[in-house]
């Protein structure tokens, strides 16, 4: 599909009468680069600390403060074409009117005016493409994207092929992959395993190729669970993993060696005391998603539902607890 992107500079006073504007002509979608916004951020005024912050957002932080942009996109067709030449046409009276003043005059020439480009949604489909690269989220796992060949560089290697869809778990995040690590050490060949709130469906892939006989993974989000389903056909592992949809273990009748949640500290402390009736004998629960400050609210109620703690791991500002 092709769009028309419209890209307009506006002072800070005229940036509230020009959404106004748009608004009334439909565009409820903007994209706003305030440079005042992005210089705070940058210094960290407003108390946050970033892990990554992109180089590109900083020379954009480093534009003059009474310059905004402000940007949205049009539907490339006679609809479009009719509502951009509204925008324009009220943009040129109010650029030659008493109001230039409030909208553009510290700006260079050319300020308040719509400048068009047309675009295809081809360009940025494929983009997050050159971010996701193989890599190891384990001793013994490795994830792949199916654009990507890989070798297994190591004897026993064990690699997922997965792409990013509408759901949680690319392995990449700290409570994915600390949950795999507990997996990775917990699973026995021809294990049951429960994958409660499965997203992509990667820690029951992981499960599977680890060795797990059958694996059920189940997602409320209906679109997650058809993400699921069509990674798991990829990793040719079908024959052992279901995916369906579910809330928690409402309706649920499968029992379990290991169960595994990645989900929060809230929804953890939830699912304990019913999980122990899903658990065969000498059953394991993994849980993760818990953030380090919640872990003391997780710990006590997986442990006022009968479970001990056998492990906790850390990484960054995560938790995750192998209880049995």
């Amino acid at each position: 599909m092709r769009y028309i992107e419209v890209n307009i500079r506006v002072s800070p006073a005229g940036l509230e009468p020009l959404t106004a504007l748009l608004l009334k002509h439909g565009v409820t979608g903007l994209v706003i680069d305030d440079p005042r916004e992005i210089a705070a951020l940058a210094s960290r005024k407003n108390g946050l600390d970033w892990d990554y912050f992109d180089e590109a957002l900083l020379a954009a932080g480093a534009a003059p403060a009474d310059e905004i942009g402000v940007s949205f996109y049009l539907e490339d067709d006679a609809e479009g074409a009719r509502r951009l030449a509204d925008i324009q046409l009220e943009l040129a009276k109010l650029k030659g009117s008493e109001f230039e003043g409030l909208f553009g005059a510290a700006l260079p020439s050319g300020g308040l005016s719509a400048e068009c480009v047309l675009r295809s949604d081809d360009e940025w489909k494929d983009v997050w493409k050159q971010y996701f690269k193989p890599f190891r989220m384990t001793e013994r796992l490795t994830v792949k994207p199916s654009f990507e060949s890989y070798a297994p560089a190591a004897r026993g290697e064990l690699v997922i092929e997965l792409d990013p869809g509408m759901a949680f778990g690319t392995g990449r995040h700290e409570t994915t992959a600390l949950c795999a690590r507990l997996l990775e050490a917990s699973v026995r060949p021809g294990a049951s395993v429960l994958d409660i709130g499965c997203g992509s469906g990667i820690l029951s892939i992981a499960a599977a190729l680890l060795g797990a006989g059958e694996v059920l993974g189940i997602d409320l989000d209906e679109a997650a669970v058809a993400v699921a389903r069509d990674n798991i056909a990829a990793n040719g592992c079908a024959d052992r993993v279901r995916a369906r949809r579910g809330d928690l273990l409402k309706g649920l009748d499968f029992m379990a060696d290991i169960a595994v949640a990645n989900l929060t500290a809230d929804l953890i402390a939830a699912l304990a005391g019913g999980l122990r009736a899903r658990l065969k004998t000498g059953g394991v629960f993994i849980a993760s998603g818990i953030l380090e400050e919640k872990r003391g609210c997780a710990l006590s109620a997986l442990e006022a539902a009968g479970f001990r703690i056998a492990e906790s791991a850390l990484a960054g500002d995560w938790c995750a607890i192998k209880a049995v």
